[in-house]
């Protein structure tokens, strides 16, 4: 393979909980630019690993920026103690759970277009993870959101009774760049409200087909 010399290179800081840790990253000479993460000796908890994948997403976006396009990114060679990332599910083990289809909403702007798509960071892959990983997460959303142009506006979903919530964002754009989105923060599904009907739609590698599950003014919670 080909390879040039202006690829870019640098490293990221973490701080762990036995200690700083230096990530050192690489740009692949790829046709999306993707990035290669090299981590010698070190085990990184789930939530640090989502820390590290938000920090690359950024130094994505700073590529994109300088190029015009995207750069995809790419996870390699990591030296993790598996036990760390037990319950973190395989590729094609990912699955919509029941929950999104008995999903709620709770959103005060006004007025709505009459189509927009829901979106949210939290809990990657489905999987529960800390409040301030969730933080971090939206904030890398919220970033791409802004870096794309949009001006979202705040929606949270949840559980009928709310106990479970995931804050999320309303964007009037195209069904690919919501996608493209969801992917990218690790999201099993996206809402889309078009026409007053909320469909759910799956953003897994392997998509199942649309769903509607209700009406947005009946699946609205005080």
């Amino acid at each position: 393979m080909k390879r040039s010399e202006n690829l870019a290179s640098g490293q990221i800081q973490l701080t762990t909980a036995s200690g700083d840790v230096t990530v050192t990253y690489r740009e692949h000479d790829s046709r999306n630019a993707s990035l290669l993460v090299e981590i010698d000796g070190h085990h990184l908890s789930p939530d640090e690993l989502l820390q590290l994948v938000i920090g690359l997403q950024k130094k994505e976006q700073e590529l994109a920026r300088g190029r015009h396009r995207y750069a995809a990114m790419a996870l390699a060679a990591f030296s993790l103690d598996p036990e760390l990332l037990e319950g973190t599910p395989e590729p094609g083990d990912r699955k919509l759970k029941g929950e999104f289809r008995q999903a709620r909403f709770r959103c005060d702007a006004s007025p709505l277009p009459s189509t927009f798509f829901i979106i949210t960071a939290h809990n990657p892959d489905g999987i529960t993870v800390s409040d301030a990983a969730n933080q971090q997460a939206d904030e890398g959303l919220r970033a791409e959101i802004s870096r794309l142009g949009y001006e979202p506006f705040p929606v949270t979903g949840g559980s009928a009774d709310f106990t479970h919530a995931e804050p999320g964002h309303g964007l009037p754009c195209a069904r690919g760049e919501a996608l493209a989105m969801a992917r990218q923060f690790r999201q099993l599904a996206i809402f889309e409200v078009r026409d007053g009907r909320v469909f759910l739609i799956s953003a897994l590698e392997d998509p199942e087909p649309d769903e509607v599950v209700g009406q947005w003014a009946e699946l609205l919670s005080d």
